[in-house]
């Protein structure tokens, strides 16, 4: 189907929109918690898309109007391959 993650997808690659920070990325999560030393309330400490989606918007706040980049550093903060 189409949810939040694929619509903040095609805004983040395919429109280019400038304020996109994508919670329900896995691997912006990561780099988030990674970035930031931080710890979450999913399992193993990890960041939760849900309870703690303040948390990780109020860290890239500094960032806004322009979260889609910090979103694309994320990617690599994360250690995911892509």
């Amino acid at each position: 189907g189409l949810g939040p993650w694929s619509v903040d997808m095609f805004l983040l690659f395919q429109c280019h929109k400038s304020d996109i920070l994508p919670i329900g990325d896995l691997a912006i999560r990561n780099g988030t918690a990674n970035l930031w030393q931080v710890k979450g309330k999913a399992k193993g400490g990890g960041l939760c898309q849900k309870k703690d989606a303040e948390k990780i918007r109020l860290l890239h706040e500094p960032f806004a109007p322009y979260r889609s980049i910090s979103s694309y550093y994320m990617y690599k903060c994360s250690g995911m391959k892509g």
